[in-house]
């Protein structure tokens, strides 16, 4: 986990308050990860179809993340 560039993180807050970091892990096949920030607790992860980009932010917009992200067989975003 965490060989290369990770995105840039994102905080948000969620019902009850608790503030989650998001992050997406570069790789073949990268993963996004939704951390607990009080605590560290992993509270989600996952597999994208594509890689995803190094130092990009996610988006968060009406309870959807979007990463930007590329296919590992074609390089193509």
């Amino acid at each position: 986990m965490f060989r290369s560039h990770p995105s840039f993180p994102v905080l948000t807050t969620h019902i009850g308050n608790e503030a989650i970091v998001w992050l997406v892990d570069i790789g073949e096949h990268g993963t996004i990860y939704g951390v607990r920030a009080k605590d560290g607790l992993l509270v989600a992860e996952q597999k994208l179809a594509g890689s995803g980009r190094q130092l990009s932010m996610p988006i968060i917009i009406d309870h959807r993340i979007y990463v930007a992200s590329k296919m590992p067989t074609t390089g193509k975003a």
